[in-house]
């Protein structure tokens, strides 16, 4: 068996150990969490650009195509000898139609913005809870843990000395 002040000094190596083996773990979550909610944000922002692209080609295309009919209704007006208000209600009315179709597109996509920023917010709450829930061990439980194997070591000394003393008839 090994002597008091090497188990002592055993005891306090290992939960020296134990505390950073606890600190490299919430070390290694934290860094995970953080990995993955910017992945998951730039994954997030990346699906919006997406759509951002998509929703502008589909006014673009909205556009074009109330331009060309604007043009064949000129075109048509022209070769028949009509003109005047009639035309403009009737260009009037693929202007508007082609707003309508702008006006929904944007509000269908402002609507994706405001989903994107609530899903960066819930992958942010997600990883600041793996991280809350393995915590680094605080300054004090480290000494604690640390001191309390030199603790026990001079309570141990201290009854082998008082026995020492009992059993000699010193004291």
């Amino acid at each position: 068996m090994c002597d008091p002040v090497t188990m002592a000094v055993l005891q306090v190596g290992a939960k020296a150990m134990e505390q950073k083996e606890k600190n490299d773990r919430a070390a290694a979550v934290a860094k995970a969490s953080k990995d993955a909610y910017f992945i998951k944000s730039k994954q997030s922002n990346l699906r919006l650009l997406q759509e951002q692209n998509k929703a502008s080609e589909i006014k673009q295309d909205a556009d074009l195509k109330a331009l060309k009919a604007q043009g064949t209704a000129l075109a048509v007006a022209a070769g028949a000898g009509v003109q005047g208000r009639n035309v403009d209600q009737l260009i009037n009315d693929f202007e508007r139609s082609e707003g309508v179709m702008t006006a929904r597109v944007d509000n269908q996509l402002k609507g994706m913005q405001a989903q994107n920023e609530m899903d960066k917010l819930a992958f942010q709450s997600e990883a600041q809870n793996r991280i809350n829930t393995n915590p680094p061990p605080s300054f004090a439980e480290s000494l604690f843990a640390v001191a309390e194997p030199l603790a026990s070591y001079k309570l141990d000394m201290d009854e082998k000395n008082a026995q020492r003393s009992y059993d000699t008839g010193a004291g």
